[in-house]
């Protein structure tokens, strides 16, 4: 008998996750960035401890890539637990910049909530199958 749970590995690639960089602050001398979505949002996977997956954010303003820094990133919420990824190698990153966060087509939005408030996650849908 073989058991297996493929959801990643058949899923993730058919999503990738657009966020917007709205914080910027250092913490005891770690650069850290808070985004607009966060553990209690897409990646809620993170927060219930299912997904284990280490999400690789990828800078889309190519203008920005002067300076890497090792940094860490932040969802929205306030919330002490809100943390997507420790220690991740960013170009300096401004308020508006854009991530582009590939391979969330799993466990994204499964169990988002409204956590404080915050809405949850849009979806854009696209394909260039042709019909």
């Amino acid at each position: 008998v073989i058991a297996a749970e493929p959801g990643r590995v058949l899923s993730a690639a058919a999503a990738t996750l657009i966020v917007e960089v709205i914080g910027k602050q250092r913490r005891d001398g770690v650069l850290w960035y808070t985004i607009d979505a966060g553990v209690y949002g897409p990646f809620s996977g993170r927060y219930f401890r299912w997904d284990d997956w280490e999400f690789i954010p990828l800078n889309i303003s190519p203008e920005r890539y002067d300076h890497v820094e090792e940094a860490s990133i932040a969802g929205p919420s306030c919330d002490g637990g809100d943390i997507v990824c420790l220690d991740r190698w960013l170009p300096r990153l401004e308020i508006g910049d854009r991530l582009a966060i590939p391979n969330m087509g799993a466990y994204c939005n499964v169990s988002a909530s409204q956590f404080n408030g915050l809405p949850v996650t849009d979806e854009i849908w696209y394909s260039d199958a042709i019909p």
